[in-house]
C-alpha cells in the first residue's frame, strides 16, 4: 500500500543546470532499492518510514556539502525527502570546428564521448562549448554539406576536463 510510503528524490546537475543521465543510485535501508538517473539527471525512490542512505555511483557530492564531499547522504524518512548531488569537479571543453576550406563550420555536431559525455552544436562562428564532469573524453565533430576539415586522426581528439574548469589534451587519468 503506497499510503505509508514516501518519496525520496533528487537530481545530479552540473553548474550550468544540465542533469547527468544514467548515474546508478542506491537506497540502502529497510525498503532498499536501486535505479539510475533519467535524461534530466533526476531519480526517485518510494520507501517506508525509516532511516536510509542515498548513494550515487559517480564522483559526485551530496548537497549541501558539510565538511567534505560525500557521494551519499543519510535521511530519516517520515515524509518526502530530497537529496541533490553535484559533480566533485567539472570543466569546460570549448573550441572551433573548421570546414574543409579552413573556415569556421556552423551547425557542426560535436560529441564528447565519455562516462558523462554530451553533444553540442557549433554556433555561426564554428564555436562550441560543453561543461562536463571531471574525466576523460574523446571529442568528435561531424557535419554535412560540406563536411568538417579532416585532421590527423580525422576529427578525433582526447580531452580531459578537470577541477580548473579548463580542458586539456594532457590527460593524467
Amino acid at each position: 500500500k503506497d499510503d505509508d510510503r514516501f518519496g525520496i528524490s533528487g537530481r545530479i546537475v552540473l553548474s550550468d543546470g544540465r542533469g547527468l543521465a544514467g548515474v546508478p543510485m542506491t537506497l540502502a535501508g529497510p525498503d532498499g532499492d536501486s535505479t539510475v538517473t533519467n535524461r534530466s539527471g533526476d531519480y526517485y525512490f518510494l520507501a517506508k518510514k525509516g532511516t536510509y542512505t542515498v548513494s550515487a555511483g559517480a564522483d559526485v557530492c551530496a548537497e549541501p556539502m558539510v565538511d567534505e564531499c560525500l557521494n551519499s547522504r543519510q535521511v530519516e524518512v517520515g515524509g518526502s525527502k530530497t537529496v541533490n548531488f553535484r559533480p566533485r569537479g567539472e570543466g569546460l571543453v570549448e573550441g572551433h570546428v573548421l570546414g574543409p576550406d579552413s573556415k569556421p563550420k556552423a551547425n557542426a555536431t560535436v560529441r564528447l564521448v565519455g562516462k558523462d559525455g554530451t553533444t553540442v552544436v557549433t554556433d555561426g562562428q564554428g564555436y562550441y562549448a560543453a561543461r562536463v564532469p571531471k574525466g576523460k573524453y574523446v571529442l568528435t565533430a561531424s557535419a554535412t554539406d560540406p563536411p568538417v576539415k579532416a585532421g590527423d586522426p580525422p576529427t578525433k581528439t582526447d580531452y580531459c576536463a578537470d577541477n580548473s574548469g579548463e580542458a586539456t589534451t594532457d590527460c593524467h587519468y
